[in-house]
């Protein structure tokens, strides 16, 4: 069960990463400017703002079966570092796939989330 509810946090948090990274670059390519410099409405570190949050609140959750608030709170603290991991790998990703493989990477994480959210829910049992 904790195995899954770190998946989930890792997945989740590293989903919720390249939805924002996708929208930052959307709003980039719409070029909106002011006084004739780009502006960005989205700041990227909100993306790892958002991996932090989503990954933490996901491991938290997942694994509130287990009677250790030390175990759930280690479980959310390894969701938050492996959603920030993803967050690096999306660098090089973009670098070489542009938008086709930060959609894979969110495909990608939102399927590893989903899958350890149903295996942490089975293994808690009745």
């Amino acid at each position: 069960m904790g195995l899954g509810a770190l998946a989930t946090g890792v997945g989740l948090g590293g989903a919720a990463v390249a939805l924002v990274l996708i929208l930052i670059r959307l709003l980039q390519r719409m070029e909106v400017g002011r006084y004739g410099e780009s502006v960005s409405a989205i700041d990227p570190t909100w993306a790892l703002l958002a991996a932090i949050v989503v990954g933490a609140f996901f491991g938290w959750r997942r694994s509130m079966p287990l009677e250790s608030p030390w175990q759930r709170g280690v479980i959310s603290t390894l969701s938050v570092f492996g959603a920030l991991f993803l967050a690096i790998l999306a660098a090089p990703i973009w670098h070489f796939l542009q938008f086709p493989g930060l959609t894979l990477l969110f495909g990608a994480c939102l399927a590893l989330g989903v899958s350890g959210s149903r295996w942490s829910v089975s293994g808690a049992g009745p």
